[in-house]
């Protein structure tokens, strides 16, 4: 049966070997190595186009930047915060791509340093640790915390981390001005605003703390420093004081009513707050080293360079 099915087999190739016809030949296809591949180059996008990518970018950041800078609890802007991150993530790819027009120049650069910040957010802790801590002993009310996170974020995101410039947003909206594009202004239109500063001083010659018996001790003070100061009898306890005096700057003013031995404290600073018998900013404390009586009248000296004049060294908050 093998052999049959084999002669079968040659009779039919023999014939179609001597039927006379011409074999025809069948032409190989052309490989890719035979054929030149043609770039493909994608032109720039007119000024039109662009402005209007960028313009639905910053329409579509908008609502995760207010989210984030409006936030009521922690819980929910650390959830506004990563949104954001996301967003600004999604919009940074696409427009990477883009090519855009010639005459932006150095904008489009900015404008994606702009939207890089998602990295640093991303980088971020949880938002209550981005809460600086407050100077001159002060615990921060509700609105100073949140304010100090909401404004640490639009930092983080949009003004801290280029690498071509130290506040990428705002350059990016010059920059691409020059060239008649809007870019930035929804977004910068959402930092929050900065808590305003107060100077104010307290009056001068005013005892602003005193507890216990008074005594008979008097600790004359001249203050020839350009700040004020508040100088401290102190027994114990630095959170109450047998005496407290408030000095202006370039003034002198006398303690009187202090008892048994005593230790001088003196902080220094910029804006009083009597309610808190605080400085808010700029706060610096010291003590003087030895000990003082009240059987005899004392004098100190307050200058410029009190850091760093003998018998005096630094000290926590009071």
């Amino acid at each position: 049966m093998a052999g049959r099915f084999l002669s079968i087999v040659l009779v039919g190739l023999l014939v179609a070997s001597c039927s006379g016809e011409p074999e025809q030949q069948t032409a190989p296809a052309p490989t890719s190595a035979s054929s030149s591949a043609v770039p493909t180059i994608t032109p720039p996008l007119s000024i039109p186009q662009y402005q209007a990518v960028l313009s639905a970018i910053e329409q579509r950041l908008q609502p995760y930047v207010l989210k984030a800078m409006t936030a009521p609890t922690l819980a929910a802007t650390q959830t506004a915060r990563d949104a954001l991150a996301a967003a600004m993530e999604r919009e940074y790819g696409p427009l990477q791509k883009t090519v855009a027009p010639r005459a932006v120049g150095l904008g489009h650069t900015l404008a994606l340093e702009a939207l890089a910040g998602y990295q640093t957010l991303r980088s971020d802790g949880p938002v209550a640790n981005s809460v600086r801590a407050q100077e001159c002993g002060l615990t921060p009310s509700s609105a100073e915390r949140f304010a100090d996170i909401r404004g640490e974020i639009f930092l983080r995101a949009f003004r801290s981390h280029g690498m071509n410039s130290s506040d990428p947003l705002a350059d990016a909206t010059r920059e691409l001005a020059k060239a008649k594009i809007t870019f930035g202004r929804l977004l910068a239109a959402r930092e929050p605003a900065n808590q305003p500063q107060l100077n104010r001083r307290g009056v001068h010659g005013k005892v602003v703390a005193r507890s216990g018996a008074r005594g008979s001790g008097r600790l004359q003070i001249s203050n020839q420093s350009d700040g004020d100061v508040v100088v401290a009898a102190m027994a114990g306890e630095t959170s109450k004081p047998i005496a407290a005096i408030y000095v202006r700057g370039n003034a002198s003013a006398t303690l009187s009513g202090i008892r048994g031995q005593y230790s001088v404290y003196f902080k220094s600073g910029t804006d009083w707050d009597a309610e808190r018998g605080t400085f808010t900013r700029s706060c610096d404390y010291y003590k003087y080293l030895r000990s003082f009586d009240a059987n005899s009248t004392w004098q100190i000296k307050i200058t410029s360079s009190i850091t760093s004049a003998p018998g005096t060294s630094q000290t926590s908050p009071f």
